[in-house]
This record gives structure tokens, sequence and C-alpha cells, in this order.
């Protein structure tokens, strides 16, 4: 039973045992004492439930969802509020709810919609931006945290970083991407870029030099604005000079297969009685004519690969010898006495001689589509 105070108790109690009852008048009379005890504690009692209820109320307000600041919601770009006042026309007309084919029509719809219409859309956005920039301060200064991939969540590039020069055929793109889609008649980038690619790869040399030129002075102003950078203390951005450490000059070159040395002096034939520089093409030829030479030519190459291999080894135990390190995937350091150093790895399987090897592009071809598209090629036609 709960503790209740004396002055809480009910005014008129039992009579005790012995004792003589109330009259009407005498209880009357303590019912108007107990009621004057009553009124007395009510302040008292207002006062403790204000109290109380000040305690608690901010763990209250804290659990209740309405009292939580959340962060307003990022507004639509133009071509979803483009496709939200629109989804229903186009899964009439398509007579589907696929949300591929829908999104396939709205991107060729909006591509050829007209300038008013896009432009009413952005500047609809634009003042939807505008309100959410405010809403998002406010949000902020009440003491919320923006999501990880909202407004600010990634820290500002430096301006005074500089650019990224272009290489020799995306300065080419630039001043002829305009020309590009007034022929094919289209802004497509993937049909773009298969045009650029082949008109690039069919220009001429003096014309690609004088891009290439261009390129390298460009990487170079660049790369003295790095150094610059890193010599006040600086960083520079990730993949960018002085991202990878310099390969040493003086490191000799790993040598070529007998099947590289064949196919660096034959390169030129093949483009000719094809008539093409496609690698795959090339790859699928090369890898044909060298599995049909005389087992006399063939030897010829192996004995002059196996010679230079050894060349290769002699300056790599130098190399190790004084102290330095060789190249990843290169000769693995001896210790004395001709005991293999720790660590070595057992010698791999003798490599298939028609397996294409990075050395054939020690010429032009020497981007990584080109390099992966000529070992599928080179693949396909072993198997």
């Amino acid at each position: 039973m709960p503790w209740i105070p004396s002055n809480l108790w009910p005014s008129v109690r039992p009579a005790s045992r012995g004792a003589e009852p109330l009259t009407a008048p005498g209880a009357m009379a303590v019912n108007r004492a107990g009621n004057r005890r009553s009124r007395a504690c009510a302040p008292a009692l207002a006062l403790l439930g204000l109290a109380v209820g000040g305690l608690l109320a901010p763990c209250f307000d804290a659990a209740s969802p309405q009292a939580r600041v959340t962060p307003p919601k990022r507004p639509a770009s133009s071509y979803m509020l483009w496709l939200n006042e629109n989804r229903g026309r186009l899964q009439s007309e398509l007579g589907t709810k696929n949300v591929a084919q829908i999104a396939k029509e709205a991107g060729r719809q909006w591509g050829e919609i007209e300038a008013r219409v896009k432009s009413e859309y952005e500047g609809r956005v634009a003042a939807l931006k505008r309100e959410y920039d405010v809403e998002l301060a406010k949000f902020v200064a009440a003491g919320g945290k923006v999501a990880k991939g909202g407004r600010n969540s990634k820290a500002k590039k430096d301006p005074n970083t500089p650019k990224r020069p272009m290489g020799a055929y995306f300065l080419w793109l630039s001043e002829n991407r305009d020309r590009l889609q007034s022929e094919l008649g289209t802004k497509n980038v993937a049909q773009i870029a298969k045009e650029a690619g082949r008109q690039w790869g069919e220009i001429e040399a003096r014309v690609k030099s004088e891009y290439e030129g261009r390129a390298a002075a460009l990487k170079r102003e660049y790369d003295v604005e790095q150094d610059k950078i890193v010599a006040e203390g600086g960083k520079v951005a990730k993949g960018g000079k002085n991202s990878k450490a310099r390969k040493d000059p003086n490191t000799p070159k790993r040598p070529m297969s007998a099947y590289f040395l064949w196919l660096s002096e034959n390169r030129d034939r093949l483009q000719s009685e094809l008539g093409t520089k496609n690698v795959a093409q090339i790859a699928k030829e090369a890898g044909r004519q060298w599995g049909e030479i005389e087992a006399r030519v063939k030897s010829e190459y192996e004995g002059r690969a196996a010679a230079l291999k050894r060349e290769y080894d002699v300056e790599q135990d130098k190399i190790v010898a004084e102290g330095g390190k060789v190249a990843k995937g290169g000769k693995k350091p001896v210790a004395a006495g001709g005991e293999v150093a720790k660590g070595r790895r057992e010698p791999k399987a003798k490599e298939d001689p028609n397996a294409p090897k990075e050395e054939f592009f020690s010429g032009s071809l020497n981007t990584p589509a080109e390099l992966e598209q000529f070992r599928r090629s080179a693949a396909l036609e072993r198997g």
C-alpha cells in the first residue's frame, strides 16, 4: 500500500474501540478542519506537479517525431519535373508501365523538346533550388546535419588548382565536335564517339603530330604548375602528377618474346596487306601466320629472344647487387651462393608463344581499350 501523508488522511475516521461516537455537529466540525488542511496543501501539490512535468517534458518532446528537425527534400531536375508531369501520357502512348521502355522514350522526347519549353522547366527548377537552399540553411542553423551526398558534403575544389590538360585526341575532338554533330544530325554521345574515333584513326600523320605537340606543351605547363604546388607544401589531386612514383630511366626494359620480335618487324607488312590498322584484325592475322611459320625461322627468333632475356637478367642482377629494387614482375633477387632469396615464387609455366603481350603496343597503339580488344581477338583465334 503506498504511503500517504497524515495530513491527507480522510477527515472522518472510524471511531476507535471504546470511544464515544461523534455527534452530527462534531462530525461536521471534523470535516471542515480536514477540508482546510486539504486546501492548504493544494498549492504545494500543484507546484510539485509543475516541477515534475517540466523535468519530463523535454524527454517526451525529444521522443516526439514532430519535435525532430527534418531536412528539406532536394528538388527534382528539369527533366524529372517534365517526366513526372508526362509519365501518365507516356504510359498511355506505349501501352506499358515498363520502366526501361518509358525511360528510353522519355529521353528521346526530352532530347527533341523545344528550347522554349525546356527553359521553362529549367526556370522552375532554379526557383525550387533557391527555396531548397534557404530551407537547408535554416535546417543547418537549427542544428541539423546534412546527409552524405547532400549540399556541402564534399569539400570544394581549390579554384587555383591547375586543370589537367587534354590529350591530342580530345583537343581534336573539342574543335570538331560541332562539325561531327552537324554531319551525323545527332548529339548522341555514343554515335559521335564512334565516328570521332574512326576519323581520328584515319587522320593525316602531319595533323595528328600537330595536336600531339600541342598536348605535350600543355602537359609540360601542367607539370610545372603541379611542381609549384608540391614545392609550397600543397597536395596534388589523386591521379595527378607525383601520384605514382616515376620509373627509373636506367631500369632495363623487359625484352620481347620471339613472337613479338617477329611481330614488331612485320607489323607494317601486315597493315599493308590487310589495308587497315585495326588491332583485332592484325592480331588475328599475325597469330595465324606465326602458327604457320617455318620451324627454322621461328627458332631464329626464339634464339634472339633468349639472348635478350639473358642480357636483361644480368642487368637486373646488377641493380639488385647495388641495393636497387626491380620492377614488379621483374627478375627476383638471388641470394649469395645461388640460392633463391626468401619469398621468391616458383617459376611460372612456359608461356604460349602465340599469347599477345603488352610489347605489341610499343608502337602507336597503346590505349587500354586497344589492349583489351587485342587480347580478346587473340584468345578467340587460339580457341
